[in-house]
């Protein structure tokens, strides 16, 4: 795992930094496939369109916490197939399922920082 600050998978100017990234083994059994997280930074200017982050394999998970909120833009939206609307407190948490829900990052007119932690588990059907 690279140690510092790259660019975000949407190359649309925000950055990530990873602390933690853990596959769970399968010899170990259970639900849990894995966990991460991140703090993100988003520049003046950066945002992230709408999109959804599939998983080949199970449910994802995630909680967002930021900790540095823009005085304009910077807007978290998230939904679902159905329009409703990712679980959260005002502007700062939000906890949703990236792999089920469209969601996204409106453009930020100062700096945005998050502290994102994600977790992945296997479908028991």
């Amino acid at each position: 795992m690279p140690i510092g600050f790259r660019a975000g998978r949407q190359q649309t100017g925000y950055q990530t930094f990873t602390f933690l990234h853990v596959k769970w083994p399968a010899w170990l059994g259970g639900r849990l496939l894995g966990f991460d997280g991140h703090l993100i930074l988003y520049p003046t200017g950066s945002h992230i369109p709408p999109h959804v982050d599939k998983v080949s394999d199970g449910c994802h998970y995630r909680i967002n916490l930021v900790l540095w909120q823009p005085a304009r833009g910077g807007k978290f939206e998230c939904h679902d197939a159905q329009d409703r609307p990712c679980w959260s407190v005002g502007q700062r948490l939000f906890f949703f399922r990236p792999d089920q829900m469209t969601h996204s990052v409106s453009q930020c007119e100062s700096r945005r920082v998050v502290l994102s932690l994600g977790w992945a588990l296997r479908d028991m059907k």
